[in-house]
């Protein structure tokens, strides 16, 4: 009798989710949640708050309902966290996280190497609820949703908003990420940030390529020695979570690690 509450519970909260106005109002709630008690997922991200300076420019790439950029907002000295999220009820919680969090900008396009509009597959789960794992990529599964989302290369993002700084970006995709660094190799050269971007196997080689290129070494969190250690043999890994500096940064950030 419990499950089929909970599961009832589940399809309507999806059905609500239709709703802008709903969908404001869950992010909202998170934030309630999050101001309370919140838990990093991804440790390797406590190093931030130290790394990162005063009025950080922070791009969150794949923000989902926006719990990173709460954490990039809130502890992370950042002046501006703009939040991209193309999926749309996603996106409407983000926009709820953002009228709570006045340094979060949510903005709701995809980013690739080209400008076009592109279809995103959405699994959906049996209850209705849709899985965060979305890809423009065709997927091997039995009920999927379709939208139409705006694409953007980051280099014409950067030009057209007059953005002069970024200090940090992540980069969460599911398997997009190769695309999108493609496509802002002149924000890599010219105004350097730090990446942290998870990679799946098939981007591994050319991705690590790409970025040994701009002079971006490469780093991972190690559990236990919480710590970060440099990567030797990117085919040889604990994760698919990654840091890359840019080199002229690499021993300022080491030795702030260090002096824990």
């Amino acid at each position: 009798m419990s499950n089929q509450i909970a599961q009832s519970k589940a399809r309507f909260i999806d059905l609500m989710l239709f709703f802008t106005f709903f969908q404001k109002t869950m992010g909202k709630r998170w934030v309630s949640k999050w101001l309370k008690n919140y838990k990093l997922a991804e440790q390797e991200l406590s190093i931030l708050p130290r790394i990162l300076k005063k009025d950080s420019i922070i791009f969150d790439i794949g923000a989902n309902r926006g719990e990173l950029s709460f954490f990039f907002a809130t502890k992370c000295n950042a002046k501006k966290v703009f939040a991209f999220e193309p999926q749309n009820r996603m996106f409407g919680i983000l926009k709820g996280v953002a009228e709570k969090i006045k340094n979060i900008i949510p903005i709701n396009i995809a980013f690739s190497d080209s400008t076009e509009k592109k279809v995103l597959n959405i699994p959906v789960k049996a209850t209705g609820r849709y899985t965060p794992s979305a890809s423009f990529d065709q997927l091997d599964e039995d009920k999927l949703k379709k939208e139409k989302v705006e694409i953007d290369i980051l280099d014409n993002f950067i030009i057209k908003n007059n953005i002069t700084k970024i200090d940090f970006i992540k980069c969460d995709t599911e398997g997009h990420e190769l695309a999108i660094l493609k496509g802002s190799e002149k924000t890599l050269m010219i105004l350097r940030p730090i990446l942290y971007i998870e990679i799946k196997d098939i981007n591994k080689e050319p991705l690590f390529d790409l970025l040994k290129e701009k002079e971006y070494r490469p780093y991972q969190w190690n559990n236990k020695i919480s710590s970060l250690v440099t990567v030797i043999n990117e085919q040889n890994t604990q994760s698919e979570n990654y840091y890359f500096f840019p080199i002229e940064k690499e021993s300022y950030i080491i030795e702030i690690i260090k002096n824990k």
